[in-house]
């Protein structure tokens, strides 16, 4: 008789971990997928993207110096945000790639002779291989791509 009950008791906990396990797959699938910028990675990816000419010109210290600021832009209008800042907003979110060239340029004159020496068409290129590798890691798509 005591066999039942252990029987029972086994096949019942079986049931609850394989709904359980099954609720929480559930709730992972739903949630959109999580893109982390890697700052080198993401160095390294837009530097050997980079045109020739402004290769010869700019170094991967530059680059990084650019994309820390864009990164700076996207944590400001809340695109971004720290591993730890807890569960990601829903809804999507919407940063302007005109405003955040803009941010990068600002930053740039307002650093003066700290600043690596770029043309505002090195930067351009910058942010634009910047944007590649965002939605190459899947972090953002552009508005062409909703459609």
């Amino acid at each position: 008789m005591a066999w039942v009950f252990i029987v029972l008791g086994s096949i019942a906990v079986v049931v609850v971990g394989l709904v359980v396990v099954g609720r929480v797959t559930a709730e992972l699938a739903a949630r959109p997928p999580v893109a982390t910028v890697d700052l080198e990675e993401a160095v390294l990816w837009v530097g050997d993207r980079l045109p020739a000419a402004t290769t010869a010109e700019v170094s991967y210290d530059d680059v990084r110096v650019v994309l820390g600021w864009y990164l700076d832009y996207l944590f400001d209008k809340g695109v971004a945000r720290s591993n730890d800042a807890g569960p990601p907003t829903s809804g999507p979110l919407v940063a302007d790639e005109d405003e955040a060239l803009a941010y990068v340029i600002g930053q740039l004159a307002a650093a003066g002779d700290a600043a690596p020496t770029l043309t505002d068409a090195q930067v351009v290129e910058i942010c634009d291989a910047q944007r590649g590798y965002l939605v190459a890691i899947g972090a953002v798509r552009s508005i062409d791509a909703a459609d």
